[in-house]
């Protein structure tokens, strides 16, 4: 299964809460269970949309 978000670096929601979003719907509507290997943070098409937001991520 290919889990990547789409990210839109021009909305105004932070690309953090899109993340956020993603993955919280993602696994709402069990498309992620335990077990299910998440990509890494390189993994994403573009990689700005990813790097340098862990930390921000975490914080949520």
């Amino acid at each position: 299964m290919d889990i990547t978000p789409f990210l839109d670096k021009k909305s105004k929601t932070p690309l953090y809460e899109q993340l956020y979003t993603f993955f919280k719907q993602e696994i709402s509507h069990a498309r992620i269970t335990k077990g299910t290997r998440l990509p890494s943070k390189r993994t994403p098409a573009d990689r700005s949309c990813w790097h340098g937001r862990q930390k921000q991520i975490h914080s949520l």
